[in-house]
């Protein structure tokens, strides 16, 4: 049974009921609300706006990304970790291309999926002390850093809160970003050796932007820029 949470309260949906159990104790003890879902047959018909964060291990890649996608659809920044004994080689792309914002492979080492949660939820913090003209701008895009939404004229672009920390760091770029440069500032935990995390948000982001006339341009060895 789900209880009532607030908006930034974690939600762990896994079989493995062993596993589950172990990661909320520990993430329990680091400060955080957590509750748990066994049952991932029913995760479609759960009410997640009022959760920031979704660890979800759904073990057949087809059905995990098919899922992810429309759970990200419904709920655009909600964050979500794909966390699976599947979550190796190409399944890692296709959900990360879903929607997922990271993923970890089981078995998993705890300090580093502890430290992923708190990169994730670190990435989704209002930046405090804005004023009303603490903007970006880029052609016709603006990215309110203080609501932390982009938006043109005809309206708002909707994204996860992985894309608006990829947004900023470009738009503040008088130059080419390299990929190690967005490894190290947006998943400082990571060791580097999954880059691909980098090149399939920037796809997912670039889509995106496409209807406001911005692409993203990418020189091989060098990195990424608006454009």
């Amino acid at each position: 049974m789900i209880s009532k949470v607030s908006i930034c309260n974690l939600l762990i949906a896994d079989a493995d009921s062993g596993v589950a159990s172990t990661l909320r104790l520990n993430l329990h003890s680091e400060g955080y609300a957590v509750d748990y879902q066994s049952d991932i047959e029913t995760i479609e018909n759960i009410n997640l706006s009022a959760y920031c964060l979704l660890i979800i291990d759904i073990p057949n890649i087809y059905r995990a990304a098919t899922e992810i996608s429309i759970i990200k659809h419904r709920y655009p920044s909600l964050n979500i970790i794909y966390c699976s004994a599947a979550a190796t080689g190409a399944a890692v792309v296709s959900v990360l291309d879903a929607g997922a914002d990271d993923c970890v492979s089981k078995p998993f080492s705890l300090r580093e999926m502890l430290a992923r949660v708190r990169a994730l939820l670190r990435r989704r913090q209002v930046m405090p002390d804005h004023d009303s003209n603490n903007k970006l701008e880029y052609g016709a895009l603006t990215l309110d850093l203080e609501g932390r939404v982009a938006y043109t004229a005809a309206g708002d672009i909707v994204l996860s809160v992985t894309e608006l920390a990829l947004l900023e760091m470009l738009m503040r770029a008088d130059s080419y970003v390299s990929r190690n440069d967005i490894l190290q500032t947006i998943w400082p935990e990571s060791d580097g050796s999954n880059p691909r995390v980098v090149d399939t948000n920037i796809s997912r982001l670039r889509r995106k932007l496409l209807p406001a006339g911005i692409t993203i341009l990418n020189r091989s060895g060098v990195g990424y820029r608006l454009a």
